[in-house]
């Protein structure tokens, strides 16, 4: 379902299934109180069917031709797109709310296939846990998490909803919206040059695996993780920050988001994306997971279909991974790793 977006109600991530449930738009209280009135009126005691359809009626008409839903101001977002004094130009930007995944249950097993490339292993180090700064300096990387820089105001928030990352890729920045810190479910692109924005998804279907332990719900609400575009393709990652036995193992996920049909190509397995950001290189996608008293992995999974076709152990769960001169820098838990990225013939 395609709408527009509107800066009027607030959505509830937190509600199942949508994010932004029906656009947060109930019965309008005008039909219901006319329906009231009508029961006390005697001519609607004889003829029961019309007690139910004249207000309904009198209603909508009431509401089609109120000058709020003519000049479509409840269904339209705006935000200004040029500073300079001479434009005060507005963006509009519609909505796309996601199908719900299909939520595999079985994990990675045996790989059937072999990948073009390979990670061969340059350095193992152990880390201090907390001396994560100090490896982003000694690298020369930064931290592509929790960055709220924005110079448009009203993308500060939206609907209620708080900004929770800024991503920049390539030409444009994507923008992750959640109720809390740690229930994003709303993704707005916006170019960079012309700050236009371009699509909005809302990814709430994804929010709730359909089985998870009942005492653990504060915990498993899959919130959007990292995404990233090439070409008319968006993959993001998505899933929940604890054990995997609470979602009975349907956990940390990747899919590719067709940005012309709005669909999405594929989903991959379970238990394969849990670090804060992935990377992409050539035909894959280079994705960790891990977690306590879980076995940590990085995994090469194909851009084209999301299969796994290649699996290394690390010592424990991984958190950033970095592209860097062909060479992989991985910070997991408790050990910092360097690949050698190798082409296989």
């Amino acid at each position: 379902m395609t709408r527009l977006l509107t800066g009027i109600s607030q959505p509830d991530c937190t509600r199942e299934p949508r994010c932004f449930s029906r656009m947060g738009r109930q019965q309008a209280p005008l039909p219901r109180l006319l329906a009231d009135f009508s029961e006390k009126l005697p001519i609607f005691r004889f003829r029961k069917r019309m007690c139910v359809f004249v207000p309904v009626v009198l209603g909508f008409v009431l509401m089609v031709f109120s000058p709020r839903a003519a000049t479509g101001e409840d269904d339209i977002f705006r935000v200004r797109t040029d500073f300079s004094k001479e434009d005060s130009g507005l963006s509009e930007v519609m909505i796309k709310t996601l199908d719900p995944p299909d939520f595999k249950r079985v994990p990675i097993g045996k790989l059937r296939k072999s990948s073009h490339v390979m990670l061969d292993v340059v350095s193992v180090k152990r880390n201090q846990i907390i001396d994560q700064d100090a490896w982003f300096a000694e690298h020369s990387l930064v931290q592509p998490d929790n960055n709220l820089a924005v110079d448009d105001p009203n993308l500060k928030s939206f609907r209620g909803l708080k900004l929770n990352n800024v991503i920049i890729d390539g030409e444009r920045r994507l923008l992750f919206y959640g109720p809390d810190n740690s229930s994003s479910c709303l993704l707005l692109s916006q170019r960079l040059d012309n700050r236009k924005l371009e699509y909005a998804l809302d990814f709430s279907s994804y929010s709730y695996a359909p089985r998870y332990v009942t005492a653990d719900r504060d915990f498993v609400f899959q919130q959007i993780r990292w995404a990233t575009r090439i070409g008319d393709v968006l993959y993001v990652s998505h899933g929940h920050n604890t054990y995997a036995k609470s979602s009975f193992g349907m956990n940390a996920y990747v899919s590719a988001i067709d940005l012309v049909s709005m669909k999405a190509l594929w989903h991959s397995s379970p238990l394969v994306s849990n670090t804060y950001n992935f990377q992409i290189y050539g035909d894959y996608l280079i994705t960790g997971y891990g977690f306590t008293a879980e076995p940590d992995f990085l995994f090469l999974l194909r851009r084209d279909t999301g299969e796994a076709v290649a699996r290394i152990p690390v010592k424990s769960g991984p958190e950033y991974i970095f592209l860097k001169n062909d060479q992989l820098f991985v910070r997991t838990y408790d050990t910092d790793y360097v690949f050698r990225i190798l082409q296989r013939r």
